[in-house]
């Protein structure tokens, strides 16, 4: 932990353990870094490390309050994307992806309005890799807070289809099986692989 002001930061750590063996037989240690770059941005930073190829998911989950939240009202602010349209992989109440894919146009400028039947299909699931920065806006569709990421799995969702005062937005290294799966973990889709090697990547929250 390094304490004052900007420059700021806290690392958290998990290593391998005699317990960790018995049901993941790999040696590792995970260090999560948080820095707070200036007063509006704090940047998290991942290190998987491992002797062995170790097959592992890493992923985030940041949820952000929706200002002002009425469940009455229509629109509950907006997410702004890199692309003109989310293709969604299907998550089913059961919480796995389905191959099933749905492709949801956006408004002009890449935005997408947060209503209460938003996430109704639980979450939206964008594994192409495309939209490395998400903006969340408010009802008058100001620029609130952004999340910038260069992993290759984006998953947005709310509890409630939407109907409720924050959303989440998630950027992964990773997904779970779809239904039916059994094949290996370390061949999963969009597994990660240490390779003997440090793996690390990182993301941005910058309030705007």
């Amino acid at each position: 932990l390094a304490s004052g002001g900007y420059g700021s930061s806290a690392t958290l750590e998990l290593c391998n353990s005699e317990e960790s063996g018995k049901h993941y037989p790999f040696p590792f240690a995970v260090r999560q870094r948080f820095d707070i770059t200036d007063e509006k941005t704090v940047k998290v930073t991942w290190e998987v490390e491992s002797s062995l190829n170790l097959p592992f998911m890493m992923g985030a989950h940041p949820a952000f309050e929706l200002p002002d939240f009425n469940p009455d009202d229509e629109v509950h602010g907006y997410l702004q994307f890199d692309t003109a349209d989310i293709v969604s992989n299907s998550v089913l109440p059961d919480g796995f992806p389905h191959p099933e894919q749905t492709t949801i146009a956006l408004e002009e400028g890449n935005i997408l309005p947060l209503k209460n039947d938003t996430f109704a299909c639980d979450t939206l699931l964008d594994i192409r890799g495309l939209n490395k920065k998400v903006t969340l806006l408010d009802k008058n569709r100001k620029p609130i807070v952004a999340v910038t990421h260069d992993m290759p799995v984006l998953a947005l969702w709310s509890p409630k289809h939407g109907c409720c005062p924050f959303v989440c937005i998630e950027p992964w290294c990773g997904i779970c099986d779809v239904p039916g799966y059994n094949g290996e973990f370390a061949e999963r889709q969009h597994i990660q692989h240490t390779n003997g090697k440090m793996w690390t990547t990182a993301y941005t929250i910058e309030v705007l």
